[in-house]
């Protein structure tokens, strides 16, 4: 007796198989690091708060201490 799979299970698998490697494709996933040098930041630069967040944070801060 001769086994062999129906050709939609190749098809459904082949379909499957796309769809896994086109999750790699997602935008979140570009332009991200993958080689890496140690010691070395190689992200995108930090944002500069404003000035009014940075007092914000200060004032949390003051808060949140336990030096009386």
């Amino acid at each position: 007796m001769m086994s062999f799979r129906p050709t939609w299970i190749r098809g459904a698998a082949l379909a499957v198989l796309v769809l896994a490697l086109l999750g790699g494709c997602r935008e979140t996933e570009q332009d991200r690091v993958l080689l890496y040098k140690k010691g070395t930041y190689l992200g995108k630069a930090d944002q500069h708060l404003s000035e009014e967040t940075l007092s914000e944070i200060r004032e949390r801060g003051r808060r949140q201490s336990f030096d009386l």
